[in-house]
């Protein structure tokens, strides 16, 4: 979120009241890549770890900004190791929609549905 400590802190401000560019949370930090500004993705679990909740969001955050070309012979690929998270319903379902379908391998060992 960062914190800008020249800026002035509304002490009966609410978070969102404090956000914002010249705010006392200006936002989280942001990177360019392909021409296109990403924003960060600030997010949490209950345990501190990654869900598939979290990965859903960052996949679709990439699918929503068009920062990967697809054609209907390519698309995006991402490599994962082996952890539960990485295989939850939730997160497998999303990466396997037509719609925004990802190729992810898991290890050396690649899984493509249809």
């Amino acid at each position: 979120m960062g914190y800008d400590l020249r800026a002035e802190y509304n002490k009966d401000g609410t978070v969102s009241e404090n956000s914002g560019q010249n705010k006392s949370f200006p936002g989280g930090p942001t990177c360019t890549f392909r021409g296109k500004e990403i924003p960060a993705l600030i997010t949490c679990s209950p345990k501190g770890g990654i869900t598939s909740d979290i990965l859903k969001e960052a996949f679709k955050r990439l699918d929503d900004l068009g920062i990967y070309e697809r054609a209907p012979t390519m698309r995006p690929m991402a490599l994962f190791d082996a952890h539960d998270s990485r295989l939850q319903v939730l997160f497998l379902k999303y990466i396997n929609d037509d719609a925004h379908r990802w190729t992810f391998c898991i290890g050396l060992y690649s899984i493509e549905y249809g």
